[in-house]
């Protein structure tokens, strides 16, 4: 399956949250213009198999879970101790199998694997806990629809994946409903104190 269609269904779970979380009917018109990017940018296609579809829909549950959960550990404290926990009992959970390759890794594949524990968990998740204490649940859900967007562009530049007509379209439909709750004010959102 092309990478911005998997990207787009794993957007179904922090969507659904955006969808349950809204209260009044002006956010619920741009989590409705974002379910038909969603939707547009999803539909099935030749390279679509139901494994795939249904992997797809297991990470969206997963990408649902961490927005509330991560949602909760900002809440409990002002520092990053939840999250060093929460990811050391990740990196615990995934032992068993990520030690079995270490005698296959070269000197590159350390560099590459240190570089994403740095950047892409440590640097990118301190970030999105930020995010999630300064900001309603539901604003950062539809902020992560942007991620469909970087995964299409990602597969054209970088697999040589085809983009389409409605790609694109869905893609705008996400990106324009993003900005709009990003501007709505929500009387709701708690600003807790910043890290220490």
């Amino acid at each position: 399956m092309p990478l911005g269609n998997v990207t787009s269904i794993e957007f179904c779970g922090p969507f659904a949250i955006a969808v349950l979380s809204s209260r009044s009917w002006k956010e619920a018109r741009w989590v409705a213009l974002a379910a038909v990017g969603v939707l547009v940018v999803a539909h099935p296609s030749s390279s679509a198999t139901g494994p795939g579809i249904a992997f797809a829909l297991l990470a969206a549950l997963g990408w649902a879970l961490y927005t509330l959960m991560s949602k909760r550990v900002g809440a409990l404290g002002s520092g990053l101790q939840g999250l060093a926990l929460s990811i050391s009992i990740a990196a615990l959970m995934l032992s068993p199998v990520t030690i079995a390759t270490i005698p296959r890794m070269t000197s590159m594949d350390f560099l590459n694997v240190s570089l994403s524990a740095v950047i892409g968990v440590t640097f990118a998740f301190s970030l999105e806990l930020m995010a999630l204490r300064l900001v309603a649940a539901k604003k950062v859900s539809v902020f992560f629809s942007l991620d469909p967007v970087a995964a299409f562009a990602i597969g054209v530049v970088m697999l040589n994946q085809p983009l389409s007509l409605s790609a694109i379209l869905g893609c705008a439909c996400i990106v324009v409903a993003s900005i709009a709750v990003a501007r709505h004010e929500d009387d709701a959102t708690v600003v807790t104190p910043p890290l220490t």
